[in-house]
């Protein structure tokens, strides 16, 4: 039995050992060391046996495509995955409840807030009622935007009306009263300054021709050009009419009047020679040491 060949001489022999093949790579594979080998079927490579060694080109040019470095942690890593802008937070594993995320809202009116106009408006109440009555208006609208009470706003607004419709006309009034008084004042300080300067001039006539002018002589401004030099014509204007520059016998309303008597003081002079006494006088717009009159007599 063991002198027994195989029919067929081209099998192998399964007791045979079959010499190792060397695994030689292209050279076309070789030369290209950025490229790496393309994959061959898995039916078309014949796979040595376990015990063949095998002989291998020198791999040095070759390239091996890059691989990703695995973590070396020994708990899985897990690739955070970005999550939309809108996306809802997830809910908790053990059944509690998320509140939903806080979406921007109005800013509810505190209505504790402070009336700062409002106050602003009071205290304009005593300084200026125009800003202060202005200032309470915007404070009233600005508090109803905002939703707050505008109670000091209101208070302000109608103390200032108040102001305007019954303080502002007493004020008016007083106002006027002081300014017309400052100008009688002045009017009447007027009249005693000319006064005095006609009775500077008369004076000094006398005390040249020894006796008074006429009150005609004394409204003609030729004669008072020639007999009392450097007279001042605008005394003879009364502040109340300026446009007539003329004595009167009597004391008459925006005129000043030159009285001229003879010696006995009661007779009018019409005769120049005879003039010994004389009284100017001027009507005031007040009262003057209780007199509504200024006057001055002859020094003689």
């Amino acid at each position: 039995m063991d002198d027994q060949k195989p029919l067929n001489p081209q099998a192998p022999d399964p007791n045979q050992q079959t010499p190792p093949q060397p695994s030689v790579i292209p050279a076309e594979q070789f030369f290209q060391p950025s490229v790496a080998p393309a994959p061959v079927p898995n039916d078309s490579v014949v796979q040595p046996t376990a015990a063949a060694p095998q002989v291998i080109a020198p791999q040095k040019n070759v390239t091996q495509p890059d691989v990703a470095p695995q973590p070396t942690s020994s708990e899985p890593q897990v690739a955070a995955s970005p999550q939309p802008i809108n996306a809802q937070p997830e809910q908790p594993i053990f059944g509690g409840q998320v509140p939903p995320a806080a979406q921007p809202t109005a800013t509810t009116p505190s209505e504790n807030q402070t009336d700062v106009l409002g106050i602003i408006s009071i205290v304009l109440f005593f300084v200026f009622s125009l800003a202060g009555f202005i200032v309470g208006i915007v404070g009233i609208r600005r508090a109803k935007k905002r939703g707050y009470k505008p109670t000091l706003s209101i208070i302000g607004t109608v103390l200032n009306g108040l102001v305007f419709l019954l303080i502002i006309p007493i004020m008016l009034v007083l106002i006027l009263t002081t300014f017309n008084g400052v100008q009688t004042k002045a009017r009447d300080t007027e009249r005693q300054t000319d006064i005095n300067g006609i009775h500077a001039q008369v004076e000094a006539y006398y005390a040249q021709k020894g006796v008074y002018p006429l009150l005609s002589e004394l409204n003609d401004s030729s004669w008072r050009q020639t007999n009392m030099a450097g007279f001042d014509n605008a005394r003879l204007t009364d502040p109340r009419n300026q446009t007539e520059s003329t004595l009167k016998s009597v004391p008459t309303v925006g005129y000043y009047s030159y009285q001229v008597y003879e010696v006995d003081n009661v007779t009018p002079c019409t005769i120049a020679s005879k003039c010994a006494t004389y009284t100017l006088t001027a009507l005031l717009d007040s009262t003057i040491n209780g007199s509504s009159t200024f006057t001055k007599t002859s020094l003689n």
